[in-house]
């Protein structure tokens, strides 16, 4: 994340210039708080994984989820969401690469699939062949959770909003396997 805020306040950037001219930014801080005050790093303090509540968040028990939810809602009846982008740790893969969607549409597939193909040439961690857009990996389970990924904030936003770019980067806490050569800004 914080490499993701210095690459749109950085002033000399001709991208994030174009980027910010184009496009209304709304970054959200870490929503787990009190689960990494008490040793998770996916569960809060109630035990439960809050990227598995985007369809039904309750203000009282995912307060940061229901608060997220409703913005994306605003946003979404007035046409104005068109990407979403949630970041998180993963303890068990190396690098850097993406959960996306399974669209029934081919070219919005491809359309989905492509920008994180330009991701990896921008990002010398990013490991493209990690990144998955699998029905399978949407309805998925993980291990001693209640709820499937469907509940998940890029599966949710991307039905809600009919968006094709919808996701969730996961940055692995291990080293990546490979590096990418990634160019220098024209503008550097």
């Amino acid at each position: 994340m914080e490499g993701v805020i210095d690459f749109l306040v950085n002033s000399k950037d001709a991208r994030s210039y174009l980027l910010k001219k184009m496009f209304v930014f709304m970054v959200v801080p870490m929503i787990n708080v009190d689960g990494v005050y008490n040793g998770h790093f996916r569960m809060d303090s109630f035990g439960k994984n809050l990227n598995r509540y985007y369809i039904d968040p309750s203000p009282e028990k995912q307060p940061a989820v229901y608060g997220i939810r409703k913005l994306a809602d605003h946003l979404i009846k007035q046409n104005r969401l068109s990407f979403y982008f949630d970041l998180h740790a993963h303890n068990a893969k190396k690098g850097h690469f993406i959960y996306g969607n399974a669209i029934n549409d081919f070219v919005e597939q491809v359309e989905s699939q492509v920008f994180c193909k330009l991701f990896s040439l921008n990002d010398k961690g990013f490991e493209y062949e990690f990144c998955n857009f699998s029905q399978k990996q949407m309805n998925s389970k993980d291990r001693n959770e209640e709820r499937t990924k469907e509940g998940c904030g890029r599966v949710v936003m991307h039905r809600l909003a009919n968006i094709i770019h919808s996701y969730s980067l996961e940055c692995g806490i291990i080293s990546p396997t490979k590096q990418n050569i990634v160019p220098r800004p024209m503008n550097e």
